[in-house]
């Protein structure tokens, strides 16, 4: 049985951040900037991540700017798939989305949480 990708969701622009926390965790990633076809339909564009997240591994990261409505369809996908999602870098002065992915890490994800960073594992 082959291992299952990490898919990682993240904003547009943070593309080549995601590629970067690819080659840190030394695995192999679905990165939807750079796996899914990004001139299709916005819809098949959902689909098509959807279909990866499903059969991803049961912990996806994310990397997010704060303003990206596709991150937040992956992660309302994440979520309803019951994946684990971790946060890796995150941009924004939103207090609830701050708050969100604070507890996350306070909930025992080890991945250490700065703003606007990506970060290796503790």
């Amino acid at each position: 049985m082959s291992e299952k990708l990490i898919f990682i969701i993240h904003s547009l622009n943070m593309t080549e951040d995601s590629i970067q926390f690819e080659n840190q965790i030394h695995q192999k990633c679905y990165i939807p900037g750079r796996d899914t076809n990004q001139n299709q339909h916005g819809d098949d564009i959902l689909k098509d991540n959807f279909k990866a997240m499903k059969d991803s591994d049961e912990n996806v990261f994310c990397l997010w700017d704060g303003e990206s409505y596709g991150s937040l369809f992956d992660m309302g996908m994440a979520y309803a798939l019951g994946k684990r999602i971790i946060p890796i870098s995150y941009v924004s002065n939103d207090k609830h989305w701050k708050r969100f992915f604070k507890q996350k890490v306070e909930d025992g994800d080890s991945i250490k949480f700065e703003e606007g960073k990506v970060n290796e594992k503790n």
